[in-house]
């Protein structure tokens, strides 16, 4: 009976273990991401502009994605102008980052539809910064 003890606490501490261990390498990931967006969710928005929604992942291909969804109306190569005048440091040594923006897409604004987050009249468009590895 002991013995069953002991083997039934050895695999809650290992099981726990590996939750923990899972958990804060979650976190870790969440943190690097957070940490290589934060200078285009710091910069300033164009006027004329305002924020919907700001985020940052991670890529399933190892890429580090931060990503602005701004509301108002002006166009992609104003936004990429506005943008660029900000350094964004890679989220890893020796990756290469890119910026890029991108009009909202149809199920994009039907998502926002259904978030009560669409207004009549104006333009979408999504502001990114990825830090990938190099090709």
């Amino acid at each position: 009976m002991v013995k069953r003890y002991a083997a039934m606490v050895a695999v809650l501490f290992v099981v726990l273990a590996l939750v923990w261990g899972w958990m804060f390498w979650e976190k870790s990931q969440r943190d690097q991401a957070d940490a290589f967006a934060r200078p285009l969710q710091e910069h300033p928005l164009p006027a004329g502009m305002s924020l919907v929604v700001a985020d940052a992942d991670k890529g399933e291909d190892g890429s580090t994605i931060g990503a602005l969804l701004l509301r108002g109306t002006t166009d992609a190569e104003s936004l990429l102008a506005f943008y660029s005048d900000t350094d964004y440091p890679p989220a890893k040594e020796g990756e290469t980052v890119t910026l890029e923006v991108r009009e909202a897409d149809d199920s994009s604004l039907d998502a926002l539809r259904q978030a009560n987050l669409y207004e009549e009249g104006a333009d979408y468009w999504f502001v990114y910064v990825t830090s990938a590895p190099a090709a």
